[in-house]
């Protein structure tokens, strides 16, 4: 597998950024609050919090999370049983989902009337998570979706195969992440949008695969759309 984190130059720069800013909120910070030992200590106090947090605070705006060290507020992408909300090309399916996981790989299934009518199954690991399989195509290796620490906006490139009916062909994939809002119980849930766009090469020509997947800290995996198929949590 070829993966290659994008965001990595991001990361190094996002460093220097966050050093020089340091330097110049402190510099700043003496000179505004030389007068006020507690406006100093209140300002010290937040700037503490960011630099531990990883986060970004926005005057004005809300709380917006940009950065995960870990998997773990995503564990478990799914509780082992549960009622969802499933469409197909539009038309709700009254259905369950049952995961189950195996060393580190979680097989999600959606059953309606004892009958299981679609799968997927995800990589997890403190470090990942990774696609292995969706809408009867299974991935080697795995697709990445989310690579820890994450960045907000953290893009892969994917090169491997795609199995269909036992049948492997060559593919590649463009992951892309991004801040979003999803939906549960009429509740929003500000969550991390992860795209894949997949290239499948035939004999004779290319096909191409979008997948789509919400995820939002301390819930999991909320929503997902492979094609015309939509899995969401209630």
């Amino acid at each position: 597998m070829e993966l290659k984190p994008q965001s990595a130059w991001k990361r190094q720069s996002n460093k220097g950024l966050l050093r020089r800013f340091s330097l110049a909120s402190i510099s700043d910070a003496r000179f505004v609050f030389a007068s006020s030992s507690t406006s100093f200590s209140i300002f010290f106090a937040i700037f503490a919090a960011v630099l531990l947090t990883g986060c970004e605070i926005h005057v004005g705006s809300a709380y917006k999370p940009t950065f995960l060290q870990t998997s773990t507020s995503l564990q478990p992408l799914t509780p082992p049983t549960v009622t969802t909300k499933y469409t197909v090309d539009g038309t709700e399916i009254k259905a369950e989902v049952s995961t189950s996981t195996k060393n580190v790989t979680s097989t999600i299934k959606i059953v309606t009337h004892g009958n299981i009518i679609d799968q997927e199954a995800y990589r997890v690991t403190s470090k990942e998570i990774s696609l292995v399989e969706a809408a009867g195509e299974k991935f080697e290796d795995s697709i990445p979706l989310l690579v820890f620490p994450y960045s907000l906006g953290d893009q892969y490139n994917w090169k491997g195969k795609l199995t269909v009916n036992n049948q492997p062909v060559d593919a590649t994939a463009i992951v892309t992440t991004s801040d979003s809002t999803v939906s549960t119980k009429d509740k929003s849930n500000r969550a991390i949008q992860v795209q894949v766009n997949i290239q499948i090469q035939r004999k004779n020509r290319t096909e191409d695969r979008k997948l789509q997947l919400w995820f939002v800290p301390g819930m999991g995996l909320v929503k997902r759309e492979f094609g015309s198929c939509t899995r969401e949590s209630q």
